[in-house]
């Protein structure tokens, strides 16, 4: 579902600022989800530790370890999916006033045209 966000992003930023700048958005793009990826790590190993996870091989791992870390699986989830819908509420773009904006940075309507028929305003 993100992947489908940067074009919107790409649209919006020709639409608001008349440059053509396709690598902008796909570049941050790429650097957010490194960022994630380092930051998921992060939180991971620090749990891990948390919960009592003994590094090495042929360790026996603490008893309850099994359901400490299957308690932290179905959390993680749950305040990362919360966490996701509460930035999701301020993406304001949507599938109609992209279109338009497309049509407009394209040259088949004007900019007075697009923002007649758009949903909300930008």
């Amino acid at each position: 579902m993100s992947y489908q966000f940067t074009p919107d992003c790409y649209e919006y930023g020709q639409y608001k600022t008349g440059l053509k700048m396709r690598g902008v958005p796909f570049a941050a793009q790429t650097f957010f989800t490194k960022l994630n990826g380092g930051i998921a790590t992060a939180v991971s190993v620090f749990a891990l530790t948390l919960i009592g996870f003994r590094e090495g091989e042929g360790v026996v791992q603490a008893a309850g370890f099994a359901d400490k870390l299957w308690t932290f699986s179905c959390l993680g989830g749950i305040i990362g999916g919360i966490c996701t819908l509460l930035i999701l509420r301020l993406y304001k773009l949507n599938d109609h006033d992209v279109q338009l904006m497309a049509k407009c940075n394209n040259g088949e309507i004007s900019r007075e045209e697009a923002e007649a028929q758009m949903i909300n305003q930008y």
